[in-house]
């Protein structure tokens, strides 16, 4: 508790904890003149200007659909005048539905829809005998475990299909003080919000021996949709509630109605102190600035302060508002508009210009900070990962109940992203099946007895939500491009192999040697460790106490039939012991998660520009942090400000290592051998590739400084200075440089008149464009994979061919098809002979015939569009 105490010490200006972070102030920053882009954005978000222009907009639209109706014009006329407009409807939302009529049509409307689906009178009864509201869900007996015996949160449903929450701090055993300290998150209908906390009471802490009450001492608000924030106003004209309700707390810039608390990002939230219940000694408030769905949206995050380390199980607790849903996000109605241009990639090639706040970059973007945040906090000056470690201890608390209808749009054949299912592990897609089935079940019971689906972990979520799929797929990307780079284009490579040969690569590093947080461990694992450190307040019938483990616990466990059998049939005939079962059993479940087939790059090719844009946008989403949509809001909420080009974005190394290993797609620091190695030849892992990376960056940013400066009359290069850099600027660099290292360009290319100018350029040998080397330069580009599958011992194709004995298995050949890439020309290929020759696919299995005068027959190249 001592060291809580020395970091959790009051701010001048009243926040708690806010030395606890070294946080950037970017509100300190001088306002610059503004840009053309910069001053168009701060218009775009201006109310006074946009709020009329979006009205003006909502006629124009009614008067062209009417327009449309009575001259019945083609509808492909009609489009061209429409089509625009309707991209930009989000205004609608942003501008107008802050309206005090729009509040009022919102909300009637959900409280009908909760009226027609659950009923007027279906309204239960307090141990007092009040009448309460009726809820969409059952939750009363519900709660969740923050700190045994002291700290819980309640879900408090609202309206239609809203969930709000309440977090309570009970006094500690034998306390002088009588009353539980209370936090309320989001308030769309105070009546049922009060009405429900009175129930809680009676329920969960009418035996303690002080008889005491729930005082709400604040209200946090995640954004200002009416839905949220509709009973700010009756909470502080309740006669009872505004004695002790103390700040409503929202973002700096949301406008969240009453509010009087503004809260930026990373400051802490303070917490109330009644004698001796001091609510901020067991607990921390974080703000998560999330601008997507609106401009100051926010993430709370709860912290246990009592646990020390990772391995303690500590938890934190996210309050995600319609940023973040189980199963899904919130639509980016504040972001940049995005058009279909923006979401085809195949249009793209290596320079095109990336709109990180625009649309689903903008989601993905606040998501992997959300991950980044909750999982992972640098405390003070260590230089050591302190937080959840693990995203099945990130508990995610979202503000709908949406899970059901979210996870069937998944499964849905019309959905664009359906046929990508045959591309994942097996497991992603019975785990996203088996939470559809429960959540439908639980939503499907009686009135007054269906139950909610939430709270869910960020370990689950990253299986059946789409947009962490989304974002374990750029990782996917990015991995494959850093790998592809340093066997062909990094200088550190071809040093080492001139130098020392095949020896393996350094393993110093201090990243590597100080953050043990990327060693692979399985969610299996955690949850096991989870349910063993377990130590919550037992349930009883009318007080339902959950916590990290309850909430990671799997309903079904998915495993092949096949290997079931097989230590069936091993049991009956005695061949394994019992405990040698339970192991093969337990195993089992982790081969759902290898996927069935494989794919890898084409050996010899270079990335499409199709596969360099995808992993520079990868290092932009995975490696930064969102930014402002205006530059005053970065200002107001402490936040980057926007950049007018992306190549300015500024990425951090140790940030993308940390969310490559929250997404499950880092090993662990060591040294491994890759499938397409030649030679036997070593490769570090992919972070000291990522490390090599920035260092080279750095290099080569360097070098393009001093040629620079050098080239400057009258003033003198010191190379100390330039070397000179904390550890900060050595974690990150600007994202211009590591694309144009990733691709092989040099940094000190001439300029546009000395490459054209014959007179001045005939005498000198012009600089090159590029440092490949020759070899690597003819190389072609391919946007290929190769797959590889074989049927003989595929669990969802064997029986297909009626292969059983496992000796045939691991004696036959994969099969592989060739299918080349329509934009390729055929000039300049080799025989597939050669290739199958030289290919360092022989050493996956692929048996290579042509010295024993065989035919290839039987043996394919399966070459395939990337995802």
């Amino acid at each position: 508790m001592a060291a809580n105490a020395a970091t959790n010490t009051p701010a001048d200006d009243g926040t708690i904890g806010t030395s606890m972070r070294k946080e950037p102030r970017y509100s300190s920053l001088p306002t610059p003149i503004l840009s053309w882009k910069q001053r168009m954005r701060e218009y775009r978000h201006n109310p006074c200007i946009m709020a009329p222009t979006t009205a003006l907009l909502v006629t124009v639209i009614a008067l062209l659909s009417l327009v449309g109706l009575a001259l019945r014009l083609p509808i492909f006329v009609l489009g061209l005048f429409l089509s625009p407009l309707m991209r930009r409807a989000p205004w609608f939302v942003e501008f107008i539905y802050p309206s005090s009529i729009a509040r009022s049509v919102h909300i009637a409307l959900m409280q009908w829809g909760l009226h027609s689906k659950v009923g007027r009178g279906s309204g239960i009864k307090g141990r007092s005998g009040r009448l309460i509201p009726p809820q969409h869900s059952r939750s009363v007996e519900q709660r969740t475990e923050v700190v045994r015996g002291r700290v819980y949160v309640h879900p408090i449903p609202q309206l239609l299909d809203n969930v709000g929450y309440l977090i309570v701090c009970c006094p500690p055993p034998g306390s002088r003080t009588s009353n539980v300290l209370g936090i309320m998150v989001d308030c769309g209908d105070a009546s049922s919000a009060l009405a429900q906390v009175e129930l809680i009471r009676d329920t969960h802490y009418s035996d303690l021996p002080s008889k005491p009450k729930i005082e709400i001492h604040a209200v946090l608000n995640t954004h200002k949709h009416h839905d949220h924030t509709a009973g700010n106003r009756a909470l502080l004209a309740d006669a009872e509630t505004t004695k002790t309700l103390k700040s409503i707390v929202g973002g700096a810039i949301e406008n969240v109605p009453y509010c009087t608390y503004p809260v930026k990002n990373g400051q802490r939230v303070p917490l109330p102190k009644v004698g001796d219940n001091d609510m901020s000694e067991l607990v921390e408030i974080e703000c998560i600035a999330v601008p997507s769905h609106t401009r100051g949206s926010i993430v709370y995050a709860l912290r246990n302060l009592l646990a020390q380390s990772p391995d303690a199980g500590i938890v934190s607790h996210i309050f995600t508002g319609d940023a973040m849903f189980s199963g899904g996000g919130g639509v980016a109605f504040e972001s940049d508009v995005e058009t279909a241009r923006d979401k085809n990639a195949a249009t793209k090639n290596r320079d095109s210009p990336i709109k990180l706040t625009a649309g689903r970059c903008s989601i993905e973007r606040c998501f992997a900070e959300v991950l980044f945040r909750s999982a992972t906090q640098i405390r003070g000056d260590r230089d050591v990962f302190f937080g959840s470690g693990h995203p099945s201890r990130v508990l995610m608390f979202p503000g709908h109940e949406y899970t059901a209808d979210l996870l069937l749009r998944q499964l849905d054949p019309s959905n664009e992203h359906h046929g990508h299912w045959t591309k994942l592990p097996p497991a992603i897609f019975f785990e996203t099946a088996a939470q559809y089935f429960i959540s439908s079940h639980r939503r499907t019971l009686p009135k007054n007895s269906r139950l909610l689906t939430v709270p869910s972990s960020l370990d689950r979520e990253i299986k059946t939500n789409p947009h962490f799929r989304a974002l374990k797929k750029r990782g996917e990307h990015l991995i494959s491009a850093v790998r592809i780079w340093y066997r062909y284009m990094s200088k550190t490579r071809r040093e080492e192999a001139h130098s020392v040969g095949n020896v393996a690569l350094r393993q110093s590093s201090s990243s590597l040697e100080n953050n043990k947080s990327f060693e692979s461990v399985s969610g299996a694992e955690v949850r096991r460790a989870l349910s063993a450190a377990s130590d919550k307040t037992p349930s009883t019938d009318i007080s339902w106490t959950m916590d990290a483990s309850d909430i990671n616990r799997s309903v079904f466990t998915t495993m092949y039939t096949s290997d079931l059998d097989s230590v069936i049939n091993d049991l009956h005939l005695g061949r394994i012991s019992g405990s040698a079962a339970a192991t093969r059993l337990r195993d089992m479940q982790k081969k759902l998660d290898e996927p069935v087939v494989t794919r890898r790059p084409i050996p010899g090719t270079l990335p499409s520009e199709k596969n360099m844009y995808l992993a520079v946008v990868a290092l932009a989403l995975l490696g930064s942090p969102p930014c402002g949509m205006t530059y005053s809001d970065g200002m107001n909420m402490n936040l980057p400000p926007p950049l007018d080009s992306s190549d300015q974005v500024v990425i951090s190394r140790g940030r993308i290592v940390s969310i490559l290993a929250l997404l499950g797609l880092l090993n662990g620091p060591k040294t491994i051998v890759p499938e397409d190695s030649k030679d036997g030849d070593t490769e570090p892992c992919i972070v000291e590739m990522i490390e090599i990376l920035w260092s080279e960056a750095h290099s080569d940013s360097q070098t393009s400084a001093v040629d620079d400066l050098e080239l400057t009359e009258g003033k003198e290069c010191n190379g100390t200075d330039l070397e000179d850099s904390s550890e900060d600027k050595d974690d990150e660099i600007e994202l211009g440089l590591l694309k144009m290292t990733l691709n092989g360009a040099v940094l000190n290319q001439p300029s546009w008149f000395s490459k054209y100018c014959l007179p001045c350029g005939s005498g000198a040998e012009p600089p090159p464009n590029t440092r490949l080397t020759p070899s690597v330069a003819r190389m072609r580009r391919s946007g290929g994979e190769l797959v590889r599958h074989d049927v003989h011992s595929c669990p969802m194709c064997r029986d297909v061919v009626g292969c059983v004995a496992p000796a045939l298995i691991s004696e036959d050949i994969p099969h592989f098809a060739e299918e080349q890439d329509d934009d390729e020309s055929d000039g300049g290929r080799e025989s597939l002979e050669e290739r199958l020759h030289h290919s360092p696919l022989i050493m996956e299995g692929v048996a290579d015939d042509s010295s024993d005068g065989g035919s290839t027959a039987g043996v394919e190249l399966q070459v395939i569009s990337s995802l």
